[in-house]
């Protein structure tokens, strides 16, 4: 399947896509992608215990992808399991410098949860990468 193809908001029926997204994830579960899309669905059908068991797999199965991981204590926030949520954004792995838009999904998780130690300097770096923002 082209999931890079198929955007992450899918208006209507998310069940049909879950189901298309743990399909693609049983047949191939070796590609990244497929457990993040699965997980995407799941959070936008505030289905965040399947999510989090989902990510937590994915995570032991990558456990390098800083995504995963940022996706997973955006999870956990979404669950209001605040202590876990900051726990995961501690252990976050490094984001490769090239990728914008992991790293401004953490600094914008790391203000939204209050995460961050240093929020001005937080703040900073997200305008620094995105001014609109």
């Amino acid at each position: 399947m082209l999931w890079d193809l198929m955007p992450r908001d899918v208006p209507n029926n998310q069940s049909i896509f879950i189901d298309l997204a743990r399909k693609a994830t049983a047949l191939r579960p070796e590609v990244v992608k497929n457990w993040e899309r699965l997980a995407w669905h799941l959070l936008r059908t505030g289905r965040h215990e399947e999510a989090a068991t989902v990510l937590a797999e994915a995570i032991s199965r990558f456990p390098r992808e800083p995504l995963l991981q940022l996706m997973l204590a955006d999870t956990y926030d979404r669950a209001q399991r605040l202590d876990l949520t900051h726990e995961i954004l501690h252990l976050v792995p490094q984001i490769p410098i090239g990728d914008r838009e992991t790293t401004l999904y953490r600094l914008e998780l790391l203000m939204r949860t209050k995460a961050a130690n240093n929020a001005d300097q937080v703040a900073t770096d997200t305008l620094a990468l995105d001014p609109t923002n």
